[in-house]
Formats: C-alpha cells, sequence, structure tokens
C-alpha cells in the first residue's frame, strides 16, 4: 500500500481513512462530501492540505486546481505533515 500512495498526487474519496494515509505519504486530499450539513473532519481545506467539494463540478473543478498548483499543496504538506498529525493526536486523546 505504501508504493501505491508514493505513486500518488491525489486521493480522492468520501469520508475515508484512506484521504489521511494519503496526506502521511505526501498524497494531496480531495474530499467529495455531497452530503448536506456536513463537513469533512479534519477540515483540510482550511488547513491548507487539500479541498472539499461538495458537488460533481466542485470536484472537478478542485482536482483541477489541486493538480495545477501540485507544488504549493506538495510543500505546504511536508512542512505541516508532522505538526499537524501531532495536533490530530492531542484532539484524539481528548476523546478516548
Amino acid at each position: 500500500l505504501a508504493e501505491v500512495f508514493a505513486r500518488t498526487r491525489v486521493g480522492v474519496a468520501h469520508y475515508s481513512s484512506s484521504l489521511m494515509e494519503g496526506v502521511a505519504h505526501g498524497a494531496v486530499p480531495l474530499v467529495y462530501d455531497p452530503t448536506e450539513g456536513s463537513r469533512y473532519s479534519p477540515d483540510v481545506e482550511a488547513e491548507g492540505l487539500g479541498m472539499i467539494a461538495k458537488t460533481k463540478e466542485e470536484l472537478t473543478g478542485g482536482l483541477s486546481r489541486i493538480l495545477g498548483n501540485y507544488e504549493d499543496f506538495k510543500q505546504r504538506i511536508e512542512k505541516e505533515q508532522p505538526l499537524w498529525f501531532r495536533q490530530q493526536e492531542k484532539k484524539l486523546s481528548g476523546i478516548w
């Protein structure tokens, strides 16, 4: 699985832990969440690590944007990844 993620530029899914596994390997997450009233958490878009699409149009536009700015997303992930995962771990420790 690590080999697949190593070759992956963009991970696309709907509420899947594979998105976070992808981030751990440097893949930019693109969340497709057409469900009304929901928001993928952690909010990869607010963190600048990826995008969240609510419609098919946003999904295709998001993919184009990520691919067109891939190096920017990649650099942000490389910079923020260690700190970001530590922050997520702290948030989860309060739940368990």
